[in-house]
């Protein structure tokens, strides 16, 4: 699948870079679990998984996937554990993602 990638950084106002932010989405279709997860493993490599926040865009607005100081290989594992408690119809939210939002801290 082929994305279209925006990131940008946030400074304070000494100049210093508190947190990056790279927006994904798909150019065409909708983004899963599975995919946004080779996209996790990726950023990992190169940053700390306790300074990445991830947020994604369902039918009905942004929630939150992974918190910062949450730390977990897997992603699927993360989905399974924080939204456990819902229902299957708000689970089925996550099935067809629209875009996805990665916020690194330094």
């Amino acid at each position: 699948m082929y994305f279209v990638k925006n990131e940008k950084e946030i400074k304070n106002k000494n100049g210093k870079i508190i947190k990056k932010v790279l927006n994904i989405q798909p150019k065409k279709g909708k983004l899963t679990i599975e995919e946004i997860n080779k996209l996790y493993n990726a950023i990992i490599k190169k940053n700390n998984p306790k300074h990445i926040m991830i947020k994604v865009c369902a039918i009905d607005g942004f929630k939150t996937l992974k918190a910062y100081d949450y730390i977990e290989d897997d992603l699927l594992f993360v989905y399974e554990d924080y939204y456990s408690s819902l229902s299957k119809e708000k689970k089925q939210k996550f099935d067809s993602l629209l875009a996805v939002q990665f916020i690194i801290r330094p």
